[in-house]
């Protein structure tokens, strides 16, 4: 028997009679030792046991009860103060109830008699050893799903601060609000000139602030979290102190920036919070601090300020709630454009030109980024779909990047996804058919049509029914029916055999499923039709 996996189990055997402590020992040894990676360890009295449990701890005591000095009852009630899952079994002469009811009381979870053997005991300690072995494996699993949450939170909680930036989140649970429970600043910065900043240069240079935080404030930085959202860089920082740290990291975005110029060779304008925010505020603080690196940008600023409550008073409160959402629909854009669903996208583009339509690209930059990024995320698109000829019928209708070109793109890009979607439908739906009929003795249930395609069951009746005009069970019946009746006048089946063919197993069915069908035997159809 091979050695059981999992820590040592350590007994103690205690009996004021040595020779039975050692052979009950030696009993114990030779049955769960090595079998069961079993330490066995033996005292002859209970002040002995206590010392021994006091160095080193023991799963098992397997105790007499009636000793000299210390009973073992006295005993246990001793150790269960330090030890109180140490599992006792008492093994004993006496077969006295007192005895039994007060080893009980001591929460023993055995009372043997020696009188019943060596075979009652063993059994006895095999299922402790098995419990102990169980609790093992039950703690592997709670510490495994700990350390997988553990791994986990972090992805959680980055995906929680974007939800709350982009105001896609309600309220927050109770374990939500411990991860956000620090002192949240942001920091945003924009990546200025070149508006096709590779993204490699973009996590570098993202990673990079990040590293200067950290290294400036040490463990008061409890996490940071940094987004890409085209050439604007977001920071969340959580820091474990009361203290405004705003000012500081004002400091070190001047040494960020500086640094990025003479190393990267980009140039950053950054935004900094001037206060902690609470999680459920990042979406405000996050459109106000885009509110104002824009109105900075367009007065003609560089470098790097903080944002201050006076700087999104009036018109720029009044406009953060526009703001934001339309930063949502091109954020929106860039995800279901990467995705290739382009036609999902439709009201979030419509949203956009709604606002180029109403803002000067000449004056407001944020017309400017707009339009920036709804032209970098369709060309994006057709680039990946071999549509560049709509970007030319488009151009006819209007310069890249004015309304009208972004107006009739949009048109042009929905038609062409329309016709896509149609082409598909009908590949489909003719696979479908040309499976059917290439198997009509089969089984062509919609599960295994699901199978076949890679199309799920209630897409693939979906689809059929309308490109088809009839549900797949009732395409396969008419098919089974018509080729049942070409086979009864063309051939010499047997009309067993014309019902196997046709997919019909149980013959007395196909009779009666045929009958329904033509109002007559598939025998009277055949003699019919051969007159």
């Amino acid at each position: 028997m091979s050695i059981q996996a999992g820590r040592t189990i350590k007994i103690i055997v205690v009996d004021d009679e040595p020779i039975s402590a050692d052979d009950m020992s030696d009993v114990i040894r030779d049955e769960f030792g090595k079998s069961m990676n079993v330490d066995v360890r033996t005292a002859y009295n209970a002040k002995s046991v206590i010392k021994m449990v006091e160095e080193s701890p023991c799963d098992i005591l397997l105790s007499d009860i009636q000793m000299p000095g210390m009973t073992g009852l006295q005993m246990v009630s001793i150790l269960r103060e330090q030890f109180p899952d140490m599992r006792v079994l008492f093994l004993t002469g006496y077969d006295d109830f007192s005895f039994a009811y007060e080893a009980f009381r001591q929460h023993a979870v055995q009372y043997i008699l020696k009188t019943e053997g060596d075979e009652v005991v063993l059994a006895a300690l095999k299922k402790e050893i098995d419990r102990l072995r169980e609790n093992e494996k039950i703690m592997e699993r709670i510490n495994d799903a700990e350390e997988r949450y553990t791994q986990m939170l972090p992805a959680y909680r980055r995906q929680l601060i974007m939800q709350l930036m982009l105001n896609q989140k309600g309220e927050l649970d109770e374990l939500e609000e411990r991860m956000l429970a620090g002192e949240l600043y942001l920091v945003v910065g924009l990546l200025q000139g070149d508006h096709n900043h590779h993204v490699k240069t973009k996590m570098i240079t993202a990673g990079a602030v990040s590293q200067i935080v950290a290294g400036s404030f040490g463990k008061e930085l409890a996490w940071s979290e940094y987004y890409l959202f085209d050439d604007v860089l977001i920071w969340v920082f959580d820091f474990d102190t009361k203290q405004s740290v705003s000012k500081t990291l004002f400091h070190l975005m001047r040494k960020a920036r500086q640094q990025l110029e003479e190393q990267l060779k980009v140039t950053m304008f950054f935004i900094v919070s001037e206060e902690a925010v609470n999680g459920l505020d990042l979406n405000e603080k996050y459109v106000q601090i885009r509110t104002m690196l824009t109105n900075e940008i367009l007065r003609g600023s560089t470098g790097v300020a903080i944002r201050h409550q006076a700087d999104v008073e009036g018109k720029e409160v009044e406009n953060a709630k526009k703001v934001s959402e339309m930063r949502r629909n091109l954020e929106n854009i860039q995800l279901l454009v990467r995705k290739g669903s382009i036609a999902e996208a439709k009201n979030d583009i419509n949203e956009v030109i709604a606002y180029l339509t109403t803002h000067s690209q000449t004056e407001n930059l944020l017309a400017v980024e707009a339009a920036q990024s709804l032209n970098a995320a369709i060309l994006s698109y057709v680039n990946r779909n071999g549509m560049i000829s709509l970007i030319v019928e488009a151009e006819h209708s209007g310069a890249m990047g004015t309304v009208a070109y972004f107006k009739k793109l949009q048109e042009l890009l929905v038609n062409e996804a329309e016709k896509r979607i149609d082409n598909t439908v009908k590949s489909v739906a003719e696979l479908v058919v040309k499976y059917i009929n290439s198997h009509i003795s089969e089984n062509v249930s919609t599960s295994v049509l699901s199978d076949v395609t890679g199309y799920s069951s209630g897409y693939l009746s979906r689809i059929f029914r309308q490109e088809i005009g009839m549900s797949i069970h009732d395409y396969v019946a008419q098919t089974r029916m018509n080729l049942a009746k070409e086979m009864l006048v063309n051939t010499n089946l047997k009309i067993y055999e014309v019902a196997k063919n046709c997919g019909y197993e149980n013959t007395t069915y196909f009779i009666k499923i045929f009958r329904i069908s033509t109002g007559i035997t598939p025998q009277d159809y055949r003699l019919k039709g051969k007159h």
